[in-house]
């Protein structure tokens, strides 16, 4: 399975996001989780990426 960086993900198209999702998804579910809680992982992982740089972000707002 691809490793990508943010930098990568930036320039990705909709589709191509949604692909490898879809991608990662079906190995989560190889690995024994059903179809719903392999989402909701990939889901909550996105979460925690977005709520992560948000906090950055206004701590380096902050700090301006």
């Amino acid at each position: 399975m691809k490793k990508f960086t943010i930098m990568e993900t930036r320039k990705m198209k909709k589709c191509d996001i949604e692909k490898e999702l879809k991608k990662h998804t079906e190995y989560l579910e190889s690995l024994g989780m059903d179809h719903v809680e392999a989402c909701d992982f990939a889901s909550n992982i996105m979460n925690f990426g977005a709520a992560i740089q948000e906090k950055f972000d206004t701590k380096k707002r902050m700090k301006k």
